[in-house]
């Protein structure tokens, strides 16, 4: 049997009195921090991130060469406008064009005012009013399935507009 080591005798150990809120405030987290900034510029720099990526994708090999680079022996540096120019991200920047809405897209909301029949819109409610008010000069008709574009105009003179004179159509020159 091995002799027994005389250490002090134990004592009680208590763990921390910090709760876990405390521990959380004293989390270095630098490094993910760090790792997590170069993850974005690869994918800004590369479209992707380099180690994700396949060795056909990263290299390409060259079998015969550029004669240019052969023929270049002197050696510019870039302006500063320049490089700054030519650092294009792979990534495509926002848009920020304001674009018309397309209507048809849109898709009417189903509500209990919809429903029910009785509920004209703002925009349908304004034309009516125009119309109400002969705001245009005509009369408001639909046109209907039997509707010809391409048929003579037929003009609708208003009794109410009878002391005018009638709009010549233009006449084109002798040339």
């Amino acid at each position: 049997m091995a002799p027994a080591t005389v250490t002090a005798p134990a004592t009680h150990q208590q763990p921390s009195r910090k709760g876990k809120k405390a521990w959380r405030k004293n989390v270095d987290i630098s490094a993910i921090q760090t790792g997590l900034e170069e993850v974005r510029d690869e994918i800004v720099k590369h479209g992707g991130v380099v180690a994700e990526k396949q060795a056909d994708q990263l290299f390409a090999t060259d079998l015969t060469g550029d004669a240019e680079i052969a023929k270049k022996q002197v050696f510019r540096k870039p302006s500063k406008a320049d490089e700054i120019i030519g650092q294009r991200s792979a990534v495509p920047g926002l848009d920020g064009r304001k674009r018309k809405i397309d209507e048809s897209a849109i898709t009417p909301r189903e509500s209990k005012r919809y429903k029910s029949g009785d509920y004209v819109s703002h925009k349908e409610l304004l034309r009516l009013k125009s119309v109400a008010d002969n705001a245009g000069g005509g009369v408001a008709v639909e046109e209907s399935v039997a509707h010809d574009p391409w048929a003579p105009v037929t003009i609708i003179k208003d009794p109410r507009f009878t002391y005018l004179d009638e709009v010549l159509p233009a006449r084109a020159p002798k040339t």
